[in-house]
């Protein structure tokens, strides 16, 4: 046991001060399946309502790319299957991922591991502990969300599945995000594998839901994995052998991870980053400092949406088919659109506004590095010189904005070059002018943590709550419901379709609210302390 010498001190110490950031994830992957058992009855009471709702979702593509394929939707239980089945799965296995990148190789890239290993903690303790730290995390979601679930209502035995689903994908990727933390140069890089992992895995889940391709893909993916586990409707039995599957190759990546500590130097991944230049130019400025710092994650954002756009533009002929093959269901889903051709453009804009959000993550990111760095005591050496601080913030700024819109572009691009040549009713120069239009609501929600990176950092965490609420209204808030004044909170939902004579006043809101905001970031950076 040599080998985690000091592992249980450190474990201890590690809890304690990591439990504030795990439990906001418990509570709001356990809400997220709560309040679907609490708000079906009040939203659909009727038979009727509940049909019309299991209708319009099964015809959506979309729907079925983020939370998986449709089951019964005439209970509450089936609701919460597909509501929080996938998508919390989704969120618990980047709970997982963050733990263990966070507790393993940010300590080295901070030099705090170095402190503690000049005590009696042998080196591999931190690993043991981080993977130790997300497995505790990962049982403890489980458990609140199967408690408070069926204490609201929810059946225990379904609730079980989706619970242990949550489990099952945040030990997995718990796993991947070892190993990315033992081959990537940083932290940050080791992130970014990550996430990218995750998120190729859930896409592959998602195309193989919304396009009918062969059921044995679901198990090249543990959300497919998640998803056999699930039964189909209420009536049929779960299956607990997937999940046991996902516990095994939880297991043998963890293995895998120690392994490839134990042949790699301490705050150096497999893969080091090479050397600076030998003389500085052009890259000894800030706007290259900020492009060299996010260069790896910004590739992998590229690369990753280029291709969930190819993706979806080789979905178009599935949904054009679907809207020929069910005519009546064309009326409910139009929703003012009265030319049934125009339905598969509509399907194209909502995935568009799915890749607004992504797109905004990767620049929030970039903009939430900033903070980072200050954390890092970076930021005070360059602010020493001459560099003044708007200058400094309006180059991480516009890289972050402009990385949104190059990632939305490639994306928008991708999914018109394929979907064009298959779909007639699909113009490739109208799905890269869409695309367009809805980046300035992306940058809203960058510009959100611009305003509170600048402003107040300790607050940093509303960019997320808003990515996380402008995500539900804009999805869910048409199924639900919900009043006009409440979707105008999206940004997104501002955004005109451009075949359907399109309204530009509300995007003119969106940018002046965008302004604002980096008004505020610019104005309390230039005020506050720095660390």
């Amino acid at each position: 046991m040599s080998g985690t010498r000091g592992a249980l001190p450190l474990l201890r110490a590690t809890l304690r001060h990591d439990v504030g950031r795990i439990v906001p994830w418990i509570i709001l992957l356990t809400f997220w399946s709560a309040s679907s058992i609490v708000a079906y009855d009040g939203v659909w009471p009727d038979p009727a309502d509940r049909q019309m709702l299991a209708t319009m979702l099964g015809a959506n593509p979309a729907m079925s790319v983020i939370f998986g394929r449709v089951g019964d939707l005439l209970t509450s239980d089936g609701f919460n299957l597909w509501r929080a089945g996938q998508l919390g799965a989704f969120f618990s296995a980047l709970m997982g991922a963050l733990i263990v990148i966070r507790n393993s190789r940010a300590n080295e890239d901070s030099g705090q591991a170095e402190l503690v290993a000049s005590g009696a903690i042998s080196r591999g303790s931190r690993l043991a502990v981080a993977l130790t730290v997300a497995t505790i995390a990962a049982f403890a979601l489980g458990l609140v969300t199967w408690l408070v679930t069926v204490a609201v209502g929810g059946d225990p035995e379904i609730t079980l599945t989706i619970a242990g689903s949550f489990t099952a994908c945040a030990l997995v990727f718990a796993g991947v995000a070892a190993i990315a933390a033992q081959v990537a140069a940083d932290s940050q890089v080791a992130n970014t594998l990550s996430v990218a992992t995750i998120g190729t895995l859930y896409a592959l889940r998602g195309y193989v839901d919304s396009t009918g391709a062969a059921e044995w893909l679901l198990w090249l993916t543990p959300f497919g994995w998640a998803q056999e586990a699930m039964p189909v409707s209420p009536e049929f039995e779960s299956n607990a052998l997937p999940l046991l599957l996902a516990l095994a190759v939880a297991i043998l990546l963890g293995a895998l991870a120690f392994w490839l500590q134990s042949r790699r130097d301490f705050g150096l991944g497999l893969f080091p980053q090479r050397g600076g230049p030998e003389r500085g130019r052009l890259s000894a400025t800030i706007p290259w400092l900020a492009l060299r710092l996010n260069r790896g994650s910004l590739i992998g954002w590229v690369v990753g949406l280029g291709l969930f756009g190819t993706m979806i533009g080789n979905m178009a002929p599935s949904m054009a088919d679907l809207i020929r093959e069910n005519p009546v269901m064309t009326e409910v889903l139009a929703a003012g659109i009265v030319d049934p051709d125009a339905m598969t453009f509509a399907f194209l804009t909502t995935f568009l506004q799915l890749l607004g959000i992504v797109s905004a993550v990767a620049g929030l990111q970039m903009v939430l590095r900033i903070h980072s760095e200050e954390l890092e005591h970076r930021v005070s050496p360059l602010l020493a010189g001459s560099l003044r601080r708007p200058s400094y913030l309006a180059s991480n700024v516009l890289l972050a904005f402009a990385a949104t819109a190059v990632i939305m572009l490639v994306a928008g691009t991708a999914i018109g070059a394929v979907a064009s040549p298959q779909v007639d009713t699909v113009n490739f120069a109208d799905v890269v002018a869409q695309t367009a239009v809805t980046i300035p609501a992306a940058w809203a929600l960058v510009a959100v943590g611009v305003a509170a990176v600048g402003a107040l950092p300790r607050i940093r965490a509303i960019a997320w709550l808003a990515v996380v609420a402008t995500f539900a209204i804009t999805l869910l808030g048409p199924s639900f419901n919900l009043s006009e004044t409440a979707m105008a909170i999206s940004p997104l939902h501002h955004v005109p379709m451009i075949t359907n004579s399109p309204d530009w006043s509300g995007l003119l809101g969106v940018g002046a609210v965008t302004l604002v905001l980096l008004a505020i970031g610019f104005a309390g950076f230039r005020r506050r302390d720095i660390l």
